[in-house]
């Protein structure tokens, strides 16, 4: 039977190119795909030359074949229009997780099949359940899970998928944490081994969001407004720049006690802040929802446990259908600073455990024999039980 083809996405950082290195030595057939997407060349925050010299280092050190899609026409229209009108609203966009479900699994999946792939791959901290391969979580049923590393797992920016997409994507990171993958693209001699990752939008660099954001909406002066006293306390650029819950950048002293963004005044260019992280204007016990997207069905699982911003602690919640619409209610803790636009992902437990479990087991493995039981099929079913919860989907916060 010939290899299995797999298009890795390749960003030139160390992530997708030890997964391109770990499918070579499974014996897949590699493509590298580097998707060209946003910027000039010497634009600010535009790393595509310096991206391009590690690209075509993975390339010649693994021997595979590698190639540049220009896809910024597409980028531009399906993901960057979004999240620059998102805030133009208001609204708290985060364009990482549709990058993944309209761009990378979408535009990029998509043309990846038609050009004769039978999966593309990512390096993602997160698993899929499946019997596919040994990079799989052993499973009868498709399913997305958390990534064994507690710093690191990215499920929430996938929680937009479909199991249409599901089926065709390998993500062999999701078994490894982030410490141990630097070693191992140490140990396939690669340079991207010591390259530093990059912190920035999906896609974009490192480049810092408002400045971003200056380029396609005009700064306006506004008055920033302590919403308890109804005092002027400072003057902000627009309130589009700003998201609830945000601290710093804001030019304005607490007396001791910082203030955060409580509310914004589109219309009327205002921006309201209270003292303290904790006010009653930032916690809440229940957000209204909207454009529901279930990966798997919720009716098998009791337990429902939500998280509304990527790290955020998962928040034990349930349903509630009001005449106004969804809602989601907090039955333990509450909701902090939810911001309409951000995305609530809902998972099948409080998948926050055993992360000490999960480090003395890798500090007992080095990179070679987690490549090795990685291949072998055993590393997944080891892992297993360390960390684990399922991806059940998605809301938007509605107000």
């Amino acid at each position: 039977m010939p290899a299995k083809t797999v298009f890795v996405a390749l960003s030139g950082g160390v992530d997708s190119s030890t997964v391109a290195a770990l499918l070579k030595e499974a014996g897949y057939n590699v493509r590298g795909i580097y998707l060209r997407l946003w910027g000039r060349p010497n634009q600010p925050g535009c790393r595509y030359r310096e991206d391009i010299g590690f690209v075509q280092h993975v390339s010649k050190r693994l021997a595979i074949p590698t190639e540049v899609w220009d896809k910024r026409v597409e980028y531009k229209r399906l993901i960057l229009d979004y999240f620059i009108d998102g805030y133009k609203s208001g609204n708290t966009p985060n364009p990482d997780v549709l990058c993944n479900s309209r761009f990378k699994f979408g535009v990029f999946l998509k043309e990846a099949l038609a050009r004769g792939a039978d999966f593309v791959a990512s390096g993602h901290y997160a698993r899929i359940a499946r019997k596919d391969s040994v990079f799989d979580l052993p499973s009868d049923k498709l399913a997305l899970v958390t990534g064994v590393d507690p710093r690191k797992d990215q499920s929430y920016f996938l929680a937009r998928l479909t199991l249409d997409q599901l089926k065709h994507i390998i993500m062999p990171l999701g078994h490894i944490p982030k410490y141990k993958v630097r070693e191992i693209a140490k140990l396939f001699g690669l340079k991207t081994a010591s390259r530093k990752d990059s912190q920035g939008i999906c896609f974009l660099g490192d480049i810092d969001v408002v400045d971003f954001l200056k380029q396609y909406i005009t700064p306006k002066k506004g008055k920033i407004i302590d919403i308890e006293t109804n005092e002027t306390v400072g003057e902000h650029d627009g309130v589009w720049f700003y998201t609830i819950g945000q601290r710093h950048g804001l030019g304005i002293g607490g007396a001791g006690i910082p203030y955060y963004v409580v509310s914004k005044d589109i219309k009327n260019n205002i921006l309201y802040v209270a003292k303290g992280r904790e006010n009653s204007y930032l916690c809440k016990k229940k957000i209204k929802v909207k454009d529901l997207h279930w990966i798997t069905s919720n009716k098998a699982h009791k337990e429902l446990f939500a998280v509304i911003r990527y790290q955020a602690t998962p928040i034990k919640v349930v349903f509630e259908e009001e005449r106004t619409g969804m809602y989601l209610r907090a039955l333990e803790g509450y909701f902090w600073a939810p911001a309409k636009g951000q995305f609530v992902v809902l998972y099948s437990a409080d998948y926050v455990k055993d992360n000490q479990k999960v480090k003395e087991f890798f500090d007992s493995l080095d990179a070679s024999e987690i490549v090795k039981r990685l291949l072998q099929g055993k590393l997944a079913k080891e892992v297993l039980n360390l960390r684990y919860a399922k991806v059940l989907g998605s809301a938007v916060i509605d107000e």
